[in-house]
């Protein structure tokens, strides 16, 4: 049984390998994380800067795709865009989790996570967008972004959007 586990967890480490990012000129980080299966994997990715809230890679299914952007983190899975990680110094206030949804979701994903808040652009000024923020100096930060984690590893449907992209991604 061992052995089947080890198989499972080496093509594992291997597709995330080849699918996280594109390969370029960058330095190579080494991710401890979990699969879905609660299996530890080391996750061995090539990007500029160490991924924002790495720690919730512990709860997030091990064959997310994750593609960097400017200032951002794509989280893509099962033909969706689920999240981006958003930790820089211009526009702090925009810093933490950003969640793909749809409108329709809005009441009850923030009624079961009340740190989730809508966007504010500029003062006063909420963007009318289908994402939801949780910032990540919201003092319950920690314990809502883990949540919003397990939502998407239990396929929870108001989380994600689908897009030609993230199937192509992920397929």
């Amino acid at each position: 049984m061992a052995f089947i586990k080890l198989k499972i967890l080496a093509i594992t480490t291997e597709s995330l390998k080849k699918r996280l990012f594109s390969k370029a000129d960058l330095p190579e980080l080494n991710q401890l994380s979990k699969n879905s299966d609660g299996y530890k994997v080391t996750i061995k990715t090539i990007m500029k800067k160490q991924l924002p809230f790495d720690f919730l890679l512990d709860y997030l299914p091990a064959n997310i795709v994750i593609r960097p952007a400017i200032g951002m983190y794509y989280i893509y899975w099962e033909r969706k865009i689920v999240l981006m990680f958003r930790k820089v110094t211009k526009n702090a206030q925009h810093n933490g989790l950003w969640i793909a949804t749809k409108r329709e979701h809005h009441t009850s994903l923030k009624a079961e996570l009340p740190a989730i808040t809508d966007f504010v652009f500029e003062k006063g000024a909420t963007f009318d967008s289908a994402w939801l923020q949780l910032k990540d100096d919201h003092d319950d930060f920690e314990r809502a972004s883990i949540r919003i984690c397990e939502l998407i590893s239990h396929r929870d449907i108001r989380i994600g959007k689908e897009t030609p992209k993230a199937a192509e991604l992920t397929r």
